[in-house]
């Protein structure tokens, strides 16, 4: 799967680091990093887990 971001999360993503930056130096490359890597890991393992079944069924 290809995880996209709309230019909204992208300005978000970069508010957030900003403010995480001027918490501590280094803070605010840390928090991409981090978040880059939750994505690469929702692209790689999106799909693989088991699909739970509602208690509803549809006839």
């Amino acid at each position: 799967m290809r995880v996209e971001l709309r230019d909204e999360a992208r300005q978000d993503l970069a508010d957030a680091a900003w403010f995480y930056e001027r918490q501590k130096s280094g803070l605010g490359d840390h928090f991409i990093d981090c978040v880059a890597a939750d994505l690469g890991t929702l692209e790689s393992q999106c799909g693989i887990h088991e699909v739970a079944l509602s208690s509803t069924r549809h006839k």
